[in-house]
């Protein structure tokens, strides 16, 4: 798929949906808003109230519920995007339909703590390469003879931007499993990852291309969305299955769960 196709259909796609596309994305992150605000209310109750112990259980909570309730508005929005790439008649109420579905978001949950514990593993080493990074320089400053420490800060530098090279290699061939999750809602999450992967294979540059292109206007009402469709067109464009409505997938999950 070229760059200028990519473009074309992401277009033809927002068209007369630019404002349901943004306000599915804002839903998240006035959620989120919300959660923050909450997080500064909870501090000021605790130092007002003098309740000083509870006052390191706040950012826990609100992480706790942020990750809980992060994960319909996130399985939603991905819904609705690769509906929208596959021509599909979608709507909110749809929308609305998947943000009460305990099945699907069940499974979704599974998918996104596999991602998050992946993405973990792969930014931890980069934080060690950082840490001794610091530790050589601090002991270059310290020392007379600072040869073999800047020696040594060099050679982790040079293994930080391969680290970071591998790891944006992977995850960027494994977080597009959020949105295969909304054709494929059976799959387990390695089977979804694994699929990821073999799909974003020769499409990692056009991607990048994509996002440093809707990157600046991320700010600008619909910068997101267009980011958001731009996945989905290219996730779309090497489907091969279709999938149903959102009825029949909040119907299909329950059974599944049950099952």
């Amino acid at each position: 798929m070229e760059f200028r196709r990519l473009e074309k259909q992401t277009a033809e796609v927002l068209q007369g949906c630019r404002a349901e596309s943004t306000a599915v994305l804002t839903l998240p992150v006035l959620g989120w808003g919300l959660l923050l605000l909450f997080e500064l209310l909870g501090r000021y109750c605790c130092t007002v109230l003098d309740w000083q112990s509870l006052l390191p259980w706040v950012p826990g909570l609100r992480c706790l519920l942020g990750a809980v309730g992060s994960v319909p508005l996130c399985s939603g929005t991905a819904w609705w995007f690769m509906q929208a790439a596959a021509g599909e008649n979608n709507s909110l109420s749809d929308y609305f339909v998947l943000l009460r579905s305990p099945g699907l978001n069940l499974r979704a949950a599974r998918l996104y703590g596999l991602l998050w514990l992946l993405t973990g593993v792969m930014l931890l080493p980069a934080g060690i390469c950082v840490t001794g990074i610091r530790l050589l320089l601090r002991a270059a400053l310290e020392q007379t003879d600072c040869f073999w420490y800047l020696f040594g800060s060099m050679q982790l530098a040079a293994l930080l931007l391969l680290w970071l090279w591998l790891a944006c290699y992977i995850l960027t061939g494994i977080l597009p499993a959020v949105f295969l999750f909304a054709m494929y809602p059976f799959r387990s999450p390695a089977a979804l990852c694994r699929m990821s992967f073999a799909r974003m294979r020769g499409n990692r540059g056009l991607l990048l291309l994509h996002l440093l292109r809707w990157l600046p206007l991320l700010p600008v009402p619909g910068g997101g969305a267009g980011a958001c469709m731009g996945l989905a067109v290219l996730l779309m464009d090497t489907q091969e299955e279709t999938y149903g409505t959102a009825q029949n997938c909040d119907r299909d999950a329950g059974a599944g769960a049950s099952a």
